[in-house]
């Protein structure tokens, strides 16, 4: 609550400050009036030190590796009593660790975590570069689903609402007007698995399960990081006798995300036409690099120098990779 930054809040007041400044609730008045008295001078010379904040913030969070900040979202639960003795400096305080979100341009989900022995709640807030709002609201649904709480006040579970959502809901999550692409996933990239999340930070949305027609095989990477499934489709009188129907998942994403996420998509797995049981075509992963180890490499890439190349196995009996993990 210090700093040119208020000026920007007292320029939205001004007019109120100069015919009914009664108006205006005395804390807030307290903290904003200031912002009059700042100059320009000031405001740039703050401006140039938010950037080599920013620069600083950013490169130690590549440094360390890391994709999200968690932290307190508050630091400490005060009563309505304890603020009203002293608003500002206890709301300063509870903003020490959110503060600097709009300042360094985050976006962030404050998420509800547990209760405290005297009936206080506690919380955490993920926090990512701006553009990551899908991702964090990931994580976060998964944060409070681990926690057990029900829905705000609500008795109702985060499961029963999500349901309750899909079923109002149920041809498209995305504005209308927003291009949407659709596309099957047989692996990693199934709902929880371990690369779910590159659909979810890019706003993709599970639609279903769903099966494919019998014309395909799955194979198990077992050598790739994660592991993953390849599958790989059977020509005509091939998949007579040899061909099942694979367990996959369809998703939904922002049709502005389609090479962003294909940037991402590994060998020996390719992106191409999925043949339904319900007889449709939807475009999903698929084997493409057929002759590639368990490892995902080909040719002499994919030999591991001294010992006898390892090829991947075949589980099409599982029915997909979900049955296979559960097996396995």
């Amino acid at each position: 609550y210090e700093g040119p930054w208020i000026a920007e809040r007292y320029s939205g007041l001004q007019d109120l400050f100069k015919t009914n400044p009664d108006a205006i609730w005395p804390t807030v008045r307290e903290i904003v009036e200031p912002g009059k008295s700042f100059s320009a001078q000031q405001a740039f010379e703050a401006y140039y030190k938010l950037q080599e904040l920013k620069v600083a913030a950013d490169r130690a969070m590549a440094e360390a590796g890391a994709q999200v900040l968690v932290t307190p979202t508050a630091g400490m639960t005060y009563t309505i009593k304890e603020l009203q003795a002293d608003p500002i400096a206890l709301n300063s305080n509870m903003g020490r660790y959110t503060n600097h979100m709009n300042l360094l341009d985050l976006c962030g989900i404050a998420v509800p975590t547990v209760f405290t022995s005297i009936g206080l709640p506690f919380g955490v807030t993920v926090s990512a570069a701006a553009g990551s709002d899908a991702f964090v609201c990931d994580i976060g649904s998964r944060l409070h689903k681990a926690s057990g709480l029900t829905v705000g006040a609500m008795s109702s579970t985060i499961d029963a609402v999500e349901e309750a959502v899909a079923k109002r809901f149920p041809k498209s999550r995305f504005l209308q007007g927003v291009p949407t692409f659709k596309i099957v996933v047989s692996g990693a990239h199934m709902e929880g698995l371990a690369l779910s999340w590159q659909l979810t930070e890019r706003g993709g949305c599970f639609v279903r399960r769903a099966r494919t027609a019998p014309m395909y095989k799955l194979l198990a990477f077992e050598g790739m990081k994660p592991p993953r499934p390849g599958m790989a489709g059977l020509g005509f009188e091939e998949s007579k006798e040899h061909g099942r129907s694979i367990e996959v998942e369809i998703w939904e994403l922002p049709a502005a995300a389609f090479a962003s996420f294909c940037n991402l998509v590994a060998q020996p797995l390719g992106i191409g036409w999925v043949h339904m049981e319900d007889g449709s075509k939807v475009q999903g992963f698929r084997l493409v690099d057929h002759g590639a180890d368990s490892g995902g490499g080909v040719g002499a890439a994919g030999e591991a120098e001294g010992a006898a190349r390892k090829l991947p196995t075949e589980i099409s009996e599982h029915g997909g990779w979900r049955n296979y993990l559960a097996k396995a």
